[in-house]
């Protein structure tokens, strides 16, 4: 089984070389998260795929060869007030659990501004050990310290409170620590924020260089 993941960060250019890349490779599952204006015409030209389309701009879409049972979470702090003063209402399919040929896939497309970053990784760790899926996919917004190419401003807390968690429970990134970035912003900044982690052996995980297309993140492909 094939999977791919790619933030699309809303672009719109280059759609023809994404649908091209996605057909040339056949995969058995895609998450295309923030791809609110493309994911129709991406659809169009994966006729044998069944889209599941999200309803909100930055949520997730799954596209997929065979049918999937998914299940969306509601995002609460489990805290009143904090509830009350910060809605998640828009943060609504961006963390889904996907069934799909008997494997348990959780998809990750986490907000950018705290404290919804916080609340939304307290939900993702209560999650994963409930449900003890095989594999979580996605962009964390966030990333390790070694991978940092400027240690002297490394603001990732959050993230390592959320790989920590996912390691005691067994899980391992398997591009951690390659050297690798997943993200480049229109300054230039390079960072590693989108992560595979996994509690089961791979045949293959890898970036795949969507930077080319026009997107400003990699997409990342999985193979069982």
């Amino acid at each position: 089984m094939k999977v791919f993941y790619l933030d699309c960060g809303g672009r719109t250019r280059f759609t023809s070389k994404l649908i091209n890349h996605l057909l040339k490779h056949d995969y058995d599952l895609i998450f295309l998260a923030d791809a609110f204006k493309i994911i129709d015409e991406v659809h169009k030209n994966l006729k044998d795929y069944k889209l599941i389309k999200t309803n909100f701009n930055y949520g997730i879409n799954v596209l997929s060869k065979e049918d999937v049972v998914i299940k969306n979470f509601p995002l609460k702090s489990n805290h009143k007030e904090i509830d009350k003063k910060y809605t998640m209402d828009k943060y609504k399919e961006r963390l889904l659990l996907i069934e799909y040929l008997g494997k348990k896939i959780i998809a990750v497309k986490a907000p950018k501004s705290k404290p919804y970053k916080q609340i939304y990784i307290v939900n993702l760790i209560k999650i994963v050990k409930e449900t003890n899926p095989s594999l979580i996919i996605g962009n964390f917004v966030t990333g390790y310290l070694e991978d940092a190419l400027d240690t002297s401003n490394f603001k990732f807390t959050t993230g390592y409170i959320a790989f920590a968690s996912l390691e005691n429970a067994g899980y391992v990134d398997p591009l951690k620590g390659k050297n690798e970035y997943s993200y480049e912003s229109e300054r230039g900044d390079r960072e590693r924020i989108d992560h595979i982690f996994t509690n089961i052996d791979l045949i293959d995980a890898k970036y795949v260089d969507m930077l080319y297309y026009g997107f400003d993140h990699k997409g990342m492909k999985v193979k069982f």
